[in-house]
């Protein structure tokens, strides 16, 4: 069965430039990582576990630049959106951890655990956009 790849649309925009950047490279990662698992780029198991790390470091990244985002424009929804954040990110190391201590032996299923989180990721992120949008607070 083929997997499929995504790409940031009009209808997965939050319509705040930064976000929507960083969104696009997030999803330019897991693809990437999705290509590896498929086999379809031959890589060595270091450049595989670089790219996991490569991803899971953005992804902090981005999860912080959103709460300083939302503390800067005092977003009502902080709270429930940094749980999410963490709870997804702790799901993610763990499985991070049971691979390198080879509990699991594969990481094939890697990618859709990525893109159904960022599927949800982005659903919650449109009423975040548009609450910075109505304050008014410019993006670079």
């Amino acid at each position: 069965m083929e997997k499929k790849f995504i790409n940031l649309t009009k209808n997965s925009s939050v319509g705040v430039p930064e976000l929507d950047a960083q969104h696009d490279h997030l999803i330019n990662l897991i693809n990437k990582l999705n290509k590896m698992c498929l086999g379809r780029e031959e890589v060595s198991d270091i450049a595989y576990a670089m790219m996991i790390k490569q991803t899971l470091y953005f992804i902090q990244f981005h999860n912080n630049c959103e709460k300083e985002l939302m503390e800067e424009t005092n977003y009502p929804g902080l709270d429930v959106h940094n749980k999410f954040h963490h709870v997804f990110f702790m799901n993610f190391l763990k499985k991070i951890r049971a691979f390198e201590s080879r509990e699991c032996v594969s990481l094939e299923k890697l990618p859709d655990f990525l893109y159904e989180w960022l599927n949800s990721h982005l659903i919650m992120d449109m009423d975040f956009g548009l609450h910075v949008r109505k304050s008014g607070y410019l993006v670079a």
